[in-house]
């Protein structure tokens, strides 16, 4: 008999190799594909797991997206070595090196502490994974206009999200989750605890709003927030190549239109709080600093009519947003009060910072460890203290600097790459930035392609015939084809 770790193992095994000559031969076209395996998988799990009535296949089948993006990360470790030989390697890929090199050295250590073999893959997966794909994009997917045609993949994801989102929160009833037994999904194949169940949902599906309980969005996404943080980086570009066709062609192009639109339907239906705050930072400030200086003065009027739009959609999302009840959730969980609980545990458990220099080992903090953690040792909400927890102080000033250093060298292009590099800057530095209350820089089902999208934009990898515009090109990677 088959051993079924075997069974389970070959498969996606097979799925890796395919990953890595995939991203070898087609990156570009790999790169989309992960894309869409982030946006639809939720949606495809579940759908996998009604017409299957199995638990354990559609477990194994939420492992695809890291077997994926592990078989390109193969092929990126291979890149960067040689990169490294050649004296090609720039400072942020050295960053990002010293930091896997540094998860690495963790595993045996975290063993020797009788973690068990999970707890440690996890914690592996929450730090590394996003600096992975950060160095997939910028070592492989290099292709001429590589980021203008995974900018127009974003709207187009954006777009199916928004609608997605608007048509589940105000058509789909709740009743329709029990119908499907979505409460045993969440338990049996998501580890969510039943205690945390509302009805069909988790607990933080829900939210008090102008004195009622009321339903947040999440689409076909794992969770509301995890729409409202992908959606982000769309609404940023969007907000910035309106502003730029407009002012300087006259027109409205109509796909990044539709995107932003779509986007901010998406972010406001999800009440989130932080994401809606980043997202009217982006419609504002995007447009007004990514345009040339003669037409900056009309960017502002333009700006402004973002942020009351966006402002319009907000309103629409509270008025409209479905009250519940507790008879209509049978309620066994607290609704989602908001996240200042969890920054009091952050602030309580920073108090004692020897942990944070030393290291636990991995998977003793992290947004994916919590099956292994208590109340009182659950990690923090904040991926540069949950870094040091796991593998000491310098994991987390490491990935600080990562994520400030990209950011940085995209708010520094000029010229035609601004309308791209621009908003991306923004917007993984107002992540950067928000990750000191928030641990969704670790998730890549909402950030992952973030993450991705970052590198490609920081190889500059633009449409032929436009000049790279990096600030010090010494910290550019010599590509073939790129002079």
């Amino acid at each position: 008999m088959i051993p079924v770790a075997m069974v389970v193992a070959v498969p996606l095994g097979l799925v890796a190799i395919a990953s890595g000559l995939a991203v070898a031969r087609w990156p570009l076209r790999w790169a989309q594909a992960v894309i869409w395996i982030l946006v639809l998988q939720n949606a495809v799990v579940i759908a996998a797991w009604r017409a299957t009535g199995s638990d354990d296949f559609a477990r194994d089948l939420l492992y695809a997206k890291e077997v994926v993006i592990a078989g390109g990360a193969v092929v990126g470790i291979v890149a960067a070595a040689r990169e490294a030989r050649a004296g090609r390697l720039p400072a942020l890929m050295w960053l990002v090196v010293a930091f896997g090199a540094l998860c690495a050295l963790w595993i045996p250590i975290s063993y020797a502490r009788h973690e068990g073999l999970e707890q440690i893959a996890r914690g592996l997966r929450s730090l590394v994974f996003p600096v992975l794909l950060l160095a997939v994009g910028f070592l492989l997917v290099r292709a001429h206009g590589a980021a203008s045609t995974l900018r127009a993949t974003l709207w187009w994801t954006a777009i199916v999200l928004g609608v997605t989102a608007v048509i589940e929160r105000n058509l789909v009833p709740l009743s329709f989750w029990l119908s499907i037994h979505l409460d045993h999904y969440w338990v049996a194949v998501r580890g969510q605890s039943a205690a945390m169940l509302n009805g069909g949902l988790p607990w933080n599906f829900y939210v008090p709003l102008l004195g009622s309980t009321v339903r947040r969005a999440f689409g076909i996404m794992t969770d509301p927030l995890g729409l409202s943080y992908y959606l982000l980086l769309p609404l940023g570009l969007a907000a910035v190549e309106i502003a730029r066709a407009r002012l300087e062609e006259g027109r409205w192009p109509r796909l990044a239109v539709a995107a932003a639109v779509a986007a901010a339907l998406g972010i406001a239906f999800s009440l989130s709080r932080l994401p809606v705050a980043i997202g009217l930072l982006l419609a504002v400030a995007g447009p007004v600093l990514a345009v040339p200086a003669p037409v900056r003065r009309r960017a502002v009027g333009l700006a402004a009519g973002f942020a009351a739009a966006f402002g319009v959609l907000l309103a629409l999302a509270a008025v409209t947003s479905p009250a519940v009840g507790t008879a209509d959730v049978a309620a066994r969980a607290p609704v989602d009060l908001g996240s200042e609980s969890s920054h009091a545990a952050t602030l309580a458990r920073a108090e004692n910072a020897w942990p944070l220099v030393t290291g636990q080992g991995l998977g003793t903090a992290g947004y994916l460890s919590s099956k292994f953690l208590t109340a009182t040792t659950i990690g923090y909400e904040d991926p540069y203290l949950d870094a040091a927890a796991q593998v000491g102080l310098p994991g987390g000033l490491l990935l600080a600097a990562i994520v400030a250093l990209a950011a940085v060298d995209l708010l520094r292009v000029r010229g035609p790459a601004r309308t791209i590099a621009l908003p991306t800057g923004l917007t993984l530095g107002a992540l950067g930035a928000g990750g000191l209350i928030s641990g969704q820089l670790e998730v890549i089902t909402s950030l992952g392609v973030t993450w991705l999208f970052t590198g490609v934009v920081l190889a500059r990898p633009l449409p032929a015939g436009v000049a790279g515009t990096a600030p010090d090109r010494r910290r550019a990677v010599a590509l073939p084809g790129r002079g």
